[in-house]
């Protein structure tokens, strides 16, 4: 184990906020990126818990994995928590940029969706992963007139993204509101 006697908590919960404020994660997120769970995770922000050596190095790793932009926010969370990373492994996050696995990616995005009542399509277009524009609606919402309308207006695409996703959780509450479930296509879709 690499440890030094101290950990600043004060810089521990400055940069897990920060990882959690650009990378658009929350501590449900944080919190499996570790190996652990939510509750973990804000006793982390909360200062009120120093991570352990293993939680601490599956968080660094998988954060320089699935969000590379964030590396250096991981070695920085990892000095905070009193730990310093082997070197093998800071090369290995360096020269092993790889995508994610597609299928490890999909898992983890149903996972966000299913955890926040949200369609993977609202994921994606929240954390700027995707626009409404590049997702494919069914035809019965292609020919829905209000989505339509708002696609083909001269408004920035931002205020599109919006409006969209003000629509869709719209109907989504009208649909819980009349105890109704929208209809799924074979892959779990809503149609």
């Amino acid at each position: 184990m690499h440890t030094t006697t101290e950990w600043d908590r004060d810089l521990l919960r400055k940069t897990l906020q920060e990882i959690m404020d650009r990378g658009g994660l929350n501590q449900a997120e944080v919190g499996r990126l570790a190996g652990r769970d939510r509750t973990m995770a804000n006793r982390w922000l909360a200062g009120q818990h120093r991570p352990a050596y293993a939680s601490a190095i599956s968080f660094a790793n998988a954060l320089a994995e699935q969000y590379p932009h964030l590396t250096s926010l991981s070695e920085q969370f990892l000095r905070a928590a009193g730990y310093q990373a082997p070197e093998s492994q800071h090369e290995a996050t360096r020269s092993e940029r790889r995508p994610p696995d597609p299928e490890q990616a999909l898992r983890m995005l149903r996972g966000i969706a299913k955890e926040e009542s949200k369609t993977i399509g609202d994921v994606l277009v929240e954390r700027g992963l995707a626009t409404p524009e590049e997702l494919t609606l069914s035809e019965e919402k292609e020919n829905d007139r209000l989505v339509s309308d708002i696609l083909q207006s001269n408004l920035p695409d931002r205020t599109k993204d919006i409006l969209l996703l003000d629509y869709v959780e719209r109907r989504r509450r009208a649909y819980k509101a009349q105890g109704l479930t929208p209809q799924r296509d074979e892959a779990g879709r809503e149609a």
